[in-house]
């Protein structure tokens, strides 16, 4: 797998333990992107800071990909979603209230996701394929 965090550097990752040191790392400022892949190109990223962060997860078919923002609570009718910003230095984000999360929820999800290929069933997953199309894989 490979860690990507935000333009800056790109890790091969031998261990959850370099997953979790390079979460610590988000601040909002110099870095506010990480990245996970695996070698089919199916990754889990965060933005945001430590204690305000969008996680979202891509995986792909043999016919284009899935791609969800992850959150917590339950699915909402579309009227009665209250949607919040996450700023960083570098990105503003949109996102639904329920979908900000922090530290411990990345480190849940990037550690699941490096050592299962997999997301935790806790969390719902909103998704947003169709706002990611692109034709391309990126």
């Amino acid at each position: 797998m490979k860690l990507q965090i935000d333009d800056i550097e790109q890790q091969d990752v031998l261990d959850g333990q370099q997953v979790t040191i390079a979460l610590d790392r988000l601040n909002g400022q110099d870095v506010t992107m990480l990245r996970l892949e695996d070698n089919n190109g199916d990754y889990v990223q965060c933005i945001g800071t430590k204690l305000r962060m969008t996680i979202e997860y891509r995986y792909f078919l043999t016919s284009g990909f899935r791609h969800y923002v992850l959150g917590k609570g339950k699915d909402k009718s579309p009227l009665k979603v209250s949607w919040a910003i996450i700023n960083t230095q570098k990105n503003e984000v949109r996102v639904h209230n329920d979908e900000i999360l922090d530290l411990d929820d990345a480190r849940m999800v990037f550690l699941q996701f490096y050592k299962e290929k997999s997301i935790p069933e806790t969390l719902k997953k909103r998704n947003v394929t169709k706002l990611h199309q692109t034709g391309r894989r990126s």
